[in-house]
C-alpha cells in the first residue's frame, strides 16, 4: 500500500471515481473480495463458501444454484468480455482487427452487469472485480475484503505460475480510475491503451497493482473495508494455513455473522444462509448430486471439457465449454466453535432443508 519512491505522485483528483447507470433492481452482491489475482482470493472465497455464502470466484460457484442469473451472468462476463479483452492486451492479430471491426467493445455489455449483480450471489472475488470499477460504485454500501501480498513475492508467483494480468499502458494511468480499469483505457486508446504485465518492467508493474489497492482503500468507507495479508502473522500464529483460520473468525465478526442452531447454518443480518454444508472436495472424485433424478452441477470451472454444462459461443466465435470446478483444501474446524462443514450446495431446497 506504499508507492515506491520514485513513483509518479498520485493526481490531486485522486481517487477518480466512475460513473454508473442505475440497476434495473437493488443488487445482491454485499460483500466483495477486490484482492487481485494471487493474493490469496482463493482462501478467502473458500472461508466465504465455508460461511453459506453464494460466492462467485472466477467461474468457480458455491451455494448458488448453476443456473441462477447471476452466477449465468458472471461466467457471461468472463468468457464474452474478459478473455476476448485479454487477447486484444496480447495484441492477438485476429482479436485487434475483430476489434477495430466494432465485434469487441471495450466495455462489458450493461445486461450481463446488471444480471451479476442482482442475481442470487451475495460475494464475488477475483476477476472481473479488480478490471471494472464499475462494481464498487453499485455497491457504496457493501463489505470489502482488500487481500494484499509482498509486492516482491506476488510479483514472482505472478509471473511465474499464472498468464499473464490486462494492465492499462502506463500514459492513462492519471487519466483512469485506476490502472487496471482496462475499459476505460481501451476506450481511450483502443488496443493501443492496454498490455500485459508479462511485456511490463518489475518496479512499472508493482507500482500498478499498488495504485489499484490504494485506490480500493480510497473509495471504501473505512468501517466497510478488511485489508488481510494471509502470509501475515496472526495472534501469534504464521503462514497461510493459520492466517486462513484467523481470517475465518474476523470474517464472522466483520459481517456479524451468527450460528443459527436451529437452521443449522450462518445467519448474515438475522437472514439464515444455505443450510446445507459445503464440502471440499478436491481429494475425491466431484460426481454429479441429483435433484429429483436429473444431476445438477456443482458449479463451473472454466477451459475444461464436461459435455454436460453448456457451451457457449464467445464474440470471437470460439467455444468456452465448462467443467466442475477446482477445489482448495478444506479449513480444519477453528477453536472458536464453529462447527465442521460437510456437503455442497447443488441446487434448490426442499422446506426441510433437504435435497429433493
Amino acid at each position: 500500500l506504499r508507492l515506491p519512491e520514485d513513483a509518479e505522485a498520485l493526481p490531486p483528483e485522486f481517487p477518480l471515481r466512475v460513473k454508473t447507470p442505475a440497476l434495473p433492481k437493488p443488487s445482491s452482491v454485499r460483500l466483495v473480495n477486490a484482492g487481485v489475482g494471487t493474493t490469496g482470493t482463493t482462501e478467502v472465497h473458500v472461508s466465504f463458501c465455508q460461511h453459506r455464502i453464494p460466492a462467485s470466484h472466477w467461474g468457480w460457484s458455491c451455494n448458488v444454484d448453476a443456473h441462477d442469473g447471476g452466477e449465468l451472468s458472471t461466467q457471461r462476463w468472463i468468457e464474452e468480455w474478459m478473455l476476448p479483452i485479454r487477447q486484444l492486451a496480447y495484441h492477438s492479430a485476429k482479436v485487434v482487427a475483430a476489434f477495430r471491426k466494432k465485434q469487441i467493445d471495450a466495455h462489458c455489455p450493461q445486461a450481463i452487469i446488471d444480471g451479476a449483480l442482482t442475481g442470487g450471489l451475495a460475494a464475488i472475488s477475483d476477476s472481473p472485480v479488480p478490471f471494472e470499477p464499475k462494481i464498487l460504485s453499485y455497491l457504496p454500501d457493501a463489505k470489502v475484503v482488500l487481500s494484499l501480498r509482498d509486492p516482491d513475492e506476488w510479483y514472482k508467483s505472478r509471473i511465474g505460475n499464472h498468464q499473464a494480468d490486462i494492465m492499462c499502458a502506463k500514459k492513462l494511468w492519471n487519466k483512469v480510475a485506476h490502472p487496471l480499469s482496462i475499459s476505460e483505457c481501451v476506450e481511450l486508446d483502443g488496443d493501443e491503451g492496454i498490455g500485459t504485465t508479462r511485456h511490463m518492467d518489475k518496479a512499472s508493474v508493482i507500482e500498478g497493482i499498488v495504485r489499484y489497492n490504494l485506490w480500493v482503500q480510497a473509495v471504501t468507507p473505512r468501517k466497510n473495508l478488511f485489508r488481510y495479508c494471509p502470509w501475515d502473522c496472526h495472534e501469534g500464529a504464521c503462514g497461510k494455513q493459520a492466517g486462513s483460520a484467523w481470517f475465518g473468525k474476523k470474517l464472522e465478526e466483520f459481517l456479524d455473522l451468527k450460528w443459527d442452531s436451529q437452521n443449522k447454518t450462518w445467519a448474515w443480518d438475522g437472514q439464515p444462509l444455505s443450510n446445507v454444508p459445503w464440502e471440499d472436495t478436491r481429494s475425491g472424485k466431484m460426481g454429479p448430486i441429483r435433484n429429483n433424478h436429473k444431476p445438477v452441477m456443482r458449479g463451473r470451472w472454466l477451459g475444461g471439457d464436461n459435455k454436460k454444462l453448456p457451451v457457449r459461443r464467445n464474440v470471437l466465435g470460439g467455444t468456452v465449454p465448462g467443467r466442475a470446478p477446482r477445489v482448495p483444501n478444506s479449513a480444519k474446524p477453528g477453536s472458536h466453535g464453529q462447527p465442521q462443514l460437510h456437503g455442497f450446495r447443488v441446487g434448490p431446497l426442499n422446506p426441510g432443508g433437504h435435497h429433493q
